[in-house]
């Protein structure tokens, strides 16, 4: 064989390993992604905060699990109602994010970004009712580009003294169709 087509073959075969490599590294987050939020929306109550136990994932003989950091998750469904979402705000790494259907992230919000320790929102989609908007103005309104998707609550929890108090907090974290709704917390200042 002449070294022009030994030289063919070679790059040919790189470019296709490059090619390959590529995929596999921008589809993999995609796949896992896709995969995870399709079991949570199989298993899970739409509308329902789910407060997910620190997880005991092994891979490859490897404890992939992290003790410190805690997840509650809600599958929201606002086609037909707004969602309240309320959250007490821990003195600790605290997050909210909402995410379309298709893992496309459209809010999120942490705890330097509030002053306050508890956080309210109504979230609505592109079909909710949106007649309940003009009885409560004290509460942000955020709108979805979908009707359906993930919101997603993560504490870390970075002192081990105070983890029955920050789960205490995660715990009393909701949501709920508006219709169902009980009383607004009243927003208080964070202690300094």
């Amino acid at each position: 064989m002449p070294i022009n087509t030994k030289l063919r073959w070679l790059t040919v075969c790189l470019i296709l390993a490059a090619v390959v490599h590529l995929v596999v590294v921008y589809a993999t987050p995609v796949v896992l992604t896709t995969a995870t939020l399709n079991r949570l929306l199989e298993n899970a109550p739409a509308n329902t905060m789910m407060h997910h136990p620190v997880s005991d994932t092994v891979f490859a003989n490897q404890d992939l699990s992290n003790p410190a950091m805690l997840v509650s998750t809600c599958i929201f469904d606002v086609t037909q109602t707004p969602l309240r979402i309320e959250a007490l705000v821990p003195p600790a790494f605290w997050s909210l994010a909402l995410y379309t259907r298709d893992r496309k992230a459209f809010f999120v919000l942490n705890e330097s970004q509030t002053p306050i320790d508890n956080v309210t929102i109504d979230l609505v989609g592109p079909s909710s009712e949106r007649t309940y908007l003009r009885d409560d103005i004290l509460v942000p309104i955020i709108e979805a580009p979908q009707d359906q998707g993930i919101a997603v609550v993560r504490i870390l929890v970075s002192d081990e003294t105070k983890r029955d108090v920050i789960e205490d907090m995660r715990t009393s974290t909701r949501c709920t169709l508006i219709e169902k709704m009980r009383p607004i917390v009243v927003p208080r200042l964070k202690p300094r």
